[in-house]
């Protein structure tokens, strides 16, 4: 199948059937008025069904097609939803002036280019407003529930100090049980093209740990064609390491990106407001390069500066060129494999003497990531180090090893469980090494291509704790449109 299969085979509607038995022909006057509330109550039930069948975020609505296009269950993408994002959230090649099925305004005429530079050049804008609205209602329970944005969650300390209460650690480890729902919440999400020139991407939350939050909001230029540079600028997460909770199955933050070293602010998985240099060379190594400002900018530190290396082997290209249609969108025979690094700092408060001093923490990341999917088996692995120096504390010098992994095997297109398991240990002189673990299990399942419903449970152990334990169980229900 070449690549416009995925659209060209995308079911149509059934409202057109449906409407087509409202003007069928009467048999008979003593059974028309039956006849016709039967065909209209036909068509209001299947117009329903088929809303609900059929996912309509701004994506889908654009192509007319199912959100399993280009999700597994979304965020999860398969491999043409990664061909889309890298293509500027275009189809390749160009292929939107034949596959597009909305209708687009168009902001001037064609004889504006006949006389460019003396006038704009024209351009075009969705018939629809290009929003999506993606609700999260989430139940939680477990003496140690994982929430979106909790910063606290996940910061690497020093083990207690010796003599301390072993009841007080105790606690510490394995608090009260509680139900809690307050990673319920609501996103307005707004995505699409700029023409021939670019595409653009934002995400507002609201009722999470803030009242309203932008997650992200960035524009991506494409000067030379749709995937050998993008020129990105805005508040978007770093590309690092393969794997996003922008584009995960389960719903707990990710310890590979938001696990800090003592007190140093930095996490990775918040956006940052920057620039990202990217592109691919012959669909299959790709490369980034960005500089963001760090999460601390109120100290006018120097900004942070990262890159990434990757290639892929098998499967349908990054850039959905030649792309070959599986029998099902998320199966392919692929291996992907990535080196990057990141250089940043922040600023620190450190009890010297008595006397509570900033100083700065300058830290250099270094990680390792593959990617396999071989059919129905997709598998992640990403290894990372991260060293701090605190040349200007004695013995301050701190690193962080990173371990991550993730398992999902899709037992049927609707259901399909998924294994991540993620550890994390500082060392450093004048210091214990203790490792911090946790285990997660979950179970996807698609109700409806925009309606899914996720539960997973945790175990897991901290520094300083008595053992591991159980961590939480969780229930997600996910609604876009």
């Amino acid at each position: 199948m070449t690549q416009a299969g995925p659209f060209v085979n995308a079911l149509p509607s059934r409202r057109t059937s449906s409407l087509r038995a409202v003007r069928s022909p009467r048999r008979g006057r003593p059974a028309q008025w039956l006849i016709a509330c039967a065909s209209l109550a036909a068509a209001l039930v299947t117009l329903l069904v088929s809303t609900r069948a059929q996912a309509i975020p701004a994506f889908a609505r654009r192509y007319q097609t199912s959100c399993q296009t280009c999700h597994l269950a979304f965020p999860k993408l398969t491999p043409f939803g990664e061909a889309f994002r890298r293509n500027a959230y275009r189809f390749p090649s160009g292929g939107d002036e034949v596959t597009e099925k909305e209708e687009r305004i168009a902001l001037g005429n064609d004889a504006q280019k006949d006389v460019f530079p003396r006038s704009v050049w024209p351009g075009q804008i969705p018939g629809t407003v290009p929003l999506s609205f993606i609700i999260d209602a989430r139940g939680v329970i477990g003496p140690k529930p994982e929430m979106h944005g909790e910063e606290d969650a996940h910061a690497e300390e020093p083990a207690p100090a010796p003599g301390a209460p072993a009841a007080a650690a105790a606690e510490e480890e394995h608090g009260d049980t509680k139900i809690t729902f307050k990673e319920s919440m609501a996103r307005l999400v707004a995505g699409g093209s700029l023409g021939g020139i670019g595409g653009y991407f934002g995400a507002v939350s609201f009722g999470g740990h803030a009242a309203a939050e932008l997650e992200r909001a960035f524009i991506v230029l494409t000067p030379i064609d749709q995937t050998s540079l993008h020129l990105k600028v805005g508040q978007f997460e770093p590309s690092l390491h393969g794997v996003s909770i922008h584009r995960g199955l389960l719903g707990h933050q990710l310890r590979l990106t938001s696990t800090r070293v003592r007190l140093n602010p930095h996490m990775y998985e918040p956006s940052l407001r920057g620039f990202e240099a990217s592109g691919l060379v012959v669909g299959r190594v790709g490369w980034t390069a960005g500089v963001v400002e760090n999460i601390d900018p109120a100290h006018g530190l120097t900004s942070d500066m990262y890159g990434r290396l990757e290639v892929k082997a098998g499967g349908m290209r990054w850039d959905g060129v030649d792309g070959q249609a599986e029998s099902a969108a998320w199966r392919e025979r692929s291996f992907s494999f990535g080196l990057s690094g990141y250089r940043g700092r922040s600023k620190v408060s450190e009890t010297i003497a008595g006397t509570v001093t900033s100083i700065n923490d300058t830290f250099v990341r270094a990680g390792a990531d593959a990617h396999l999917v071989l059919n129905d088996l997709l598998v992640d692995v990403v290894v990372a180090t991260q060293r701090h120096s605190g040349a200007e504390i004695p013995k301050a010098t701190r690193t962080m090893d990173i371990a991550y992994a993730e398992i999902t095997y899709v037992t049927f297109p609707w259901i399909f469980p998924t294994v991540r398991g993620e550890w994390s240990r500082v060392r450093g002189s004048g210091m214990e090494a203790e490792a911090r673990w946790i285990g997660l299990v979950g179970i996807n399942t698609v109700l409806r291509p925009n309606v899914v419903l996720r539960a997973e449970a945790a175990m897991g152990k901290d520094p300083g704790g008595h053992g591991a334990g159980f961590r939480f169980a969780a229930l997600t229900a996910s609604v876009a449109f």
